[in-house]
């Protein structure tokens, strides 16, 4: 260790009574990705745990939670300064606001949260990551659609978040159980991909030419050559046109996979579901030169077993079933993932995680609904994930052997 960051290191006790190195205040030209950070990117297993539960604290100055505590949904967020401890160890002037559309709850009830690390310091890493979102599942009355519908996401090979569940701390109150759920940001990407791409978040918007200056940069260069590329292709009279011109700027056959991984969660909130399309990202995989798909907002998943999965509006969508091929494609690839969903016995793992969280969900303070509901809808959840292949071959046809 450099005397630098030596001196810029303080001691205390943990929660254990063992003295433990906690803190870091760096000047910020000197705060680098690779000299600031307590905790390296090994530690990130530990905080996507699927056993022991991470535990973050927050301490927040008394004049920016009145700050936050005036903040109201559908206005404009303000990041805020920010200390975060995390297993002793405290991350000093962290980047800190609230978000949300549908989901958000004021500061004072249970606030959404994203922690920017590097906001107000260089360089700063947690783990490695640069950021960490914090749901507060507000629209998930099960209290665990994210964090299992994203694992299905993963291990269908489509490019998705790591989430788990964490409890949350601030200025030494309880706030109850989060969803920790990983930014989509370059560090996510590279664990997929070339992280040199442009990533673009769907929020309210379709492949048609009036929405394209509406897709929002999350970081990359601002191109939006493929998205005019695709809105363009769309507009061909022909449908198996169209898609042939969209498989110039988009992987087609990674949608139709991503579109059929929504069908067997029911994330039935995203493109190409919601009209205007959202809670999706894409990204420009520089491998390719071609859009790829990824999940987001998954927090209203297994809602609706009995709606049909081939009921959309998004354009795309649209025009893959209007041609044989790309409907059969769809359809084969609902049947693989579902196959898939079993084979990681993805109903068991809901159980489990039921009963991980069953204690902390009771003794959530800020729990914007009762017990009575969150049963009710973890019994839904269950049965949503139980009887998924009946379900879908009402819609679908029976089921290949």
């Amino acid at each position: 260790m450099s005397l630098l960051l030596a001196l810029a290191c303080t001691t205390g006790t943990n929660d254990t009574g063992q003295e433990s190195t906690f803190s870091w205040v760096l000047p910020q030209d000197v705060a680098t990705e690779t000299s600031v950070g307590f905790f390296g990117p090994e530690e990130q297993d530990a905080i996507f745990d699927d056993v022991d539960l991470a535990e973050f604290a927050l301490e927040i100055d008394d004049d920016y939670v009145r700050q936050l505590e005036r903040e109201v949904k559908g206005g404009d967020h303000q990041w805020v300064p920010a200390t975060m401890i995390y297993k002793g160890v405290r991350y000093e002037n962290i980047g800190v606001r609230l978000k949300g559309e549908n989901s958000f709850l004021p500061f004072d009830e249970k606030p959404s949260l994203k922690l920017k690390f590097d906001k107000f310091q260089d360089g700063l890493r947690f783990a490695g990551l640069k950021e960490l979102t914090l749901n507060n599942m507000s629209n998930d009355y099960s209290m665990m659609h994210e964090r299992v519908s994203y694992k299905l996401m993963r291990e269908a090979g489509i490019p998705a978040s790591r989430c788990s569940h964490v409890t949350l701390q601030v200025n030494g109150e309880d706030y109850g159980l989060y969803a920790g759920l990983e930014g989509v940001d370059k560090r996510m990407i590279e664990r997929w991909l070339s992280d040199q791409g442009t990533m673009f978040e769907v929020w309210d918007v379709d492949f048609y030419d009036g929405y394209v200056d509406d897709f929002q940069v999350e970081f990359g260069e601002e191109d939006r050559s493929h998205i005019q590329g695709a809105a363009d292709a769309m507009e061909r009279t022909s449908s198996k046109q169209a898609l042939i011109g969209l498989a110039e700027h988009m992987d087609v056959d990674q949608f139709v996979r991503f579109f059929a991984a929504e069908s067997v969660v029911g994330q039935f909130d995203s493109y190409p579901y919601a009209n205007p399309g959202d809670d999706a990202h894409i990204y420009v995989n520089p491998d390719t030169d071609r859009l790829i798909w990824l999940p987001h907002g998954m927090d209203e998943t297994f809602y609706s077993p009995e709606r049909n999965p081939m009921d959309v509006n998004g354009i795309i969508a649209r025009r893959c079933l209007e041609v044989d091929e790309c409907k059969a494609d769809y359809i084969a690839a609902v049947w693989e993932l579902q196959a898939l969903s079993e084979a990681i016995d993805q109903g068991a793992y809901a159980r489990e995680v039921r009963a991980q969280i069953d204690q902390l969900v009771r003794d959530d303070p800020n729990r914007p609904y009762g017990m009575d509901y969150v049963n009710y809808y973890q019994d839904l959840m269950i049965g949503f994930i139980d009887n998924r292949s009946e379900d879908l071959e009402v819609h679908l046809g029976s089921r290949p052997d």
